[in-house]
């Protein structure tokens, strides 16, 4: 058992609520990320260092 399989049991005190609720929450997760991570557009002088 995951530790948060572990945990929504706690709350739920029901196996397969806390196995629904893992699930439900992984899959709103995954929905987020890409608005999450953005990648970083640093300047080419990031730091006062040049790369030209």
């Amino acid at each position: 058992m995951t530790r948060s399989t572990h945990y929504c049991k706690a709350m739920t005190g029901s196996p397969w609520d806390a196995e629904d609720l893992v699930q439900e929450t992984l899959l709103k997760t995954y929905a987020v990320l890409p608005k999450l991570w953005q990648p970083l557009n640093y300047p080419v002088h990031f730091n006062g260092y040049t790369h030209d």
